[in-house]
């Protein structure tokens, strides 16, 4: 989760490549939590298969400003996820088994 990367295409070669930037580095390492309790939404993504949504990843953040990693597969949490309304900045709660961290609006 931390390389990024652009395409830029075009129809016309160009007459050399030019990279921007030899070797992209990471300016700092990020600290998760394994096992948090509660937190709330930093950003997140939805996962679609083909009849729809299937998971939901978030990055949080916890009541000590740590990160953390948790996912959901809960059909009502998708559907809320893929409405209308902005979840970044909403609270959830988060449960640990065998080391996932699973959430839910709190």
């Amino acid at each position: 989760m931390t390389k990024e990367a652009a395409g830029i295409y075009s129809s016309a070669r160009p007459d050399q490549f030019t990279p921007a930037e030899a070797i992209a580095k990471a300016d700092k390492t990020v600290e998760l939590v394994d096992t948090p309790d509660a937190g709330t939404i930093e950003t997140y993504t939805v996962v679609n298969g083909r009849n729809g949504p299937t998971s939901a990843i978030i990055f949080g953040r916890n009541e000590k400003n740590k990160r953390f990693l948790a996912s959901s597969f809960d059909a009502e949490t998708l559907v809320r996820m893929t409405g209308d309304s902005e979840i970044i900045g909403m609270s959830v709660d988060v449960t640990t088994k065998a080391e996932v961290n699973t959430f839910r609006f709190a």
